[in-house]
């Protein structure tokens, strides 16, 4: 009699120790399938924000240059003239009209 109560103990205690490893197993599963989630979110996150780090490196180029060519006096009488529609002294500006 007492040796079948220590072999059910026994059993007992085998089946409460792989139910409980079962639980731990499926409970960090379940929380490494959430932080492979949160990763991949992540990664996302930072796919677009180097792309738009990268469309804003290009346009702050793009700036750069078109600073630069204010520097130059043909460049920027070119933009008086096409933009400001300014004249030098003595010139006459005449307009032509598409017809419609």
């Amino acid at each position: 009699m007492a040796g079948k109560l220590i072999k059910n103990r026994q059993q007992l205690i085998i089946v409460f120790l792989v139910s409980f490893l079962f639980i731990v197993t499926i409970s960090t599963l379940w929380n490494m399938a959430k932080k492979q989630k949160d990763i991949d979110r992540l990664k996302a996150e930072i796919n677009a924000n180097n792309m738009e780090l990268k469309k804003m490196e290009k346009e702050r180029l793009e700036i750069l240059e078109k600073m630069s060519k204010m520097d130059d006096d043909k460049e920027i009488e070119r933009i008086a003239r096409d933009r400001l529609h300014m004249v030098k002294d003595g010139e006459t500006v005449y307009r032509v009209e598409e017809e419609k």
